[in-house]
């Protein structure tokens, strides 16, 4: 006895009911977030986040994190000033200013400079914000660094929510 099979000969690439769904979703409701040192090192994080905002129409916001410098003890007689620490600040403003010059951007993306340790403070902006990602460059750091934790990079991904 033949038993006869039907097949369904519809490609499953046209049938819409069998449409994968995406395995994320991209948010691009927050803006992108580009920590820099506004050093040569990070200008490609500057081009990378000019050319994810031309396509996704979002807003940039360079920040770049000015780190204390650590307390000692009262043995060690370093007194910084705020004179000293607001100097050292607007260094850092120039030097970015000079970066999105250097790398030509020509949009005009805020630059927020804030005091603190630079993973930890890059990570809890973004969140505060609601950042969609955050944007950095690798630098010329080598394994060593990758090893020992030295690497910005990675101490943002460890400390932080935002991709």
């Amino acid at each position: 006895m033949a038993t006869a099979i039907q097949h369904d000969t519809r490609s499953l690439e046209t049938d819409s009911q069998f449409e994968p769904e995406p395995l994320f979703e991209l948010r691009t409701a927050g803006p992108l977030v580009v920590a820099t040192d506004g050093t040569v090192r990070s200008d490609a994080a500057l081009r990378a986040a000019r050319a994810i905002a031309a396509r996704t129409k979002q807003k940039v916001l360079l920040l770049t994190v000015h780190a204390p410098l650590p307390v000692m003890g009262p043995e060690v007689g370093i007194a910084v000033s705020p004179a000293v620490e607001a100097e050292s600040r607007k260094g850092l403003l120039l030097q970015v200013l000079e970066q999105v010059e250097r790398v030509g951007i020509r949009d005009p993306w805020p630059v927020k400079v804030a005091t603190g340790y630079p993973a930890a403070t890059i990570a809890k902006l973004a969140r505060n914000i609601d950042a969609s990602l955050i944007i950095m460059g690798l630098g010329g750091h080598g394994v060593i660094d990758r090893i020992f934790g030295d690497e910005m990079v990675l101490q943002v991904l460890r400390v932080g929510t935002v991709p």
